[in-house]
């Protein structure tokens, strides 16, 4: 889309309006510069890795655990190319070169001096090493550590919530471990019956799957529609927690902006039960709602004097 952009500008710069020709005229200065054709393929290279994972933390059904695995599967990679960074950069800068060739510039490097405090003046030989040293390294380095500090924060009490779903054996020590982790960092959230009583419900609920005819649960939310409140307190409490911890703010921003669409200034004064249904329709639409079924509750509501029910 590079080229095509720049012929647009190109074409604008022609116009005889002075604000748009001048506004053209800056961008393409901007676009032609080396390290914007460099950042710009090193932009690309790595939130390629992070767009599929940005669609599925935009999903309304998936549980933390499960992002947990994504992202660090996003991460292994990025750390793969920073480690054979050499190579990797080299791809980048030859299609930066092809570009560069296309739009009739060089790919050229700053002027480099001793002392220098006003920007980067990283040593290099080369133009490739000093676009490597001075933008891709760096900007490689800072998307793992953010990614990592965003995501992986509570990693170990996260990945603890995995021994909620039983494997159909005994728990292991491993387990065992985890699930004191559990009720360690949640001790305020569940009732305090005792570590025994607590490490007896751990492995009643484990025995449960192990010698009955229950398929095993593969998320928090199959494990909590089969776990009884009043036998497994505990375990009840902690799956409830694994099932509602936020993975995003997607589906918050979504409510958001339904709101926004739904309650207008013409509208300001429906009442609060009016907003929540025409929110629960708007968000959830691929419910079918029967016109019938809905005039025959509204008609058995209060004294009428027609007939309305079906």
């Amino acid at each position: 889309m590079l080229l095509p952009v720049v012929a647009t500008l190109e074409e604008i710069q022609s116009w005889s309006c002075k604000d748009s020709s001048s506004n053209a005229f800056l961008l393409l200065c901007g676009i032609r510069q080396s390290s914007f054709i460099i950042s710009l393929l090193c932009a690309e290279k790595l939130l390629s890795y992070t767009l599929p994972i940005s669609k599925i933390l935009q999903s309304t059904d998936l549980d933390i655990s499960e992002a947990l695995n994504n992202v660090d599967s996003v991460i292994s990679v990025l750390q793969n190319i920073r480690t054979n960074v050499e190579n990797e950069f080299k791809i980048i800068f030859n299609e930066a070169c092809e570009i560069a060739d296309a739009l009739e510039i060089t790919i050229a490097m700053p002027r480099l001096t001793k002392n220098q405090t006003k920007r980067c003046n990283v040593p290099s030989e080369n133009e490739e090493e000093y676009y490597k040293r001075a933008i891709f390294i760096p900007w490689l380095d800072s998307f793992i550590n953010s990614i990592s500090e965003r995501f992986l924060k509570h990693k170990d009490v996260i990945k603890s919530f995995k021994c909620l779903l039983p494997t159909g054996h005994i728990p292991n020590q491993t387990e065992k471990s985890q699930y004191s982790k559990l009720l360690e960092f949640y001790k305020n959230d569940i009732p305090q019956n005792g570590v025994n009583a607590a490490a007896a419900e751990f492995d009643l609920w484990y025995q449960k799957f192990a010698h009955q005819n229950h398929s095993l649960p593969h998320n928090a939310i199959d494990a909590l529609n089969l776990c009884n409140d009043t036998l497994f307190q505990t375990i009840f409490i902690l799956l409830k927690i694994f099932s509602t911890l936020p993975v995003s703010t997607s589906t918050t921003e979504r409510s958001f902006s339904s709101l926004r669409r739904i309650k207008t200034y013409l509208r300001n004064t429906m009442s609060q039960n009016r907003l929540n249904g025409l929110a629960m329709l708007h968000i959830h639409r691929e419910i079918d709602v029967q016109t019938s079924e809905v005039l025959s509750i509204l008609g058995k509501k209060g004294p009428r004097r027609l007939n309305f029910v079906v």
